[in-house]
């Protein structure tokens, strides 16, 4: 009978700090799909590319954006026509944003250009230095004209160099 009782005495308070912590997601405004902590990403050919590094920065001396990553096999620099906004590009068109992408080869490199393809750039705050956007493109080799497709690239950069 106490352990009855004990139950009944206790079952309010669970079922009201099951509410509360259900309020409080609602409330806050989480959004558990965004990222915490810094990445870029994207699939060449459908295989997964993840870089050794990327950043987002100004060229020296130019005051160009410049979003740049890169590996031992390929680079990928955005560099930006003017502080980046928040909206979508077509990065054939090589005007607001200028797309180069190499693929490094002993010795030296081939050099792509962008047949089609977009970024949609979803939060760009200078403020406090995020950047965050996804983008597809595909690119032929200036060499031999093979394509490439890049697809599921994305990027969150939390803090400018």
């Amino acid at each position: 009978m106490k352990t009855i009782r004990l139950l009944l005495f206790l079952l309010p308070f669970l079922i009201i700090s099951c509410g509360k912590d259900d309020d409080n997601n609602n409330n806050d405004n989480n959004n558990t799909d965004e990222p915490t902590e810094p990445f870029f990403s994207m699939k060449i050919d459908g295989a997964d590319w993840v870089p050794e590094n990327f950043y987002y920065k100004e060229i020296s001396g130019t005051g160009v954006p410049l979003l740049y990553a890169s590996n031992t096999i390929y680079t990928l620099s955005l560099d930006f026509d003017g502080t980046p906004a928040t909206g979508s590009y077509d990065l054939s068109s090589q005007s607001k944003v200028i797309t180069n992408f190499y693929k490094y080869l002993s010795p030296g490199y081939s050099e792509y250009s962008i047949e089609s393809g977009e970024l949609k750039i979803t939060i760009y705050d200078a403020d406090n230095d995020i950047f965050k956007g996804s983008f597809s493109f595909v690119a032929k080799n200036n060499d031999d004209n093979s394509s490439i497709t890049i697809t599921d690239g994305g990027f969150f950069i939390d803090g400018f160099n």
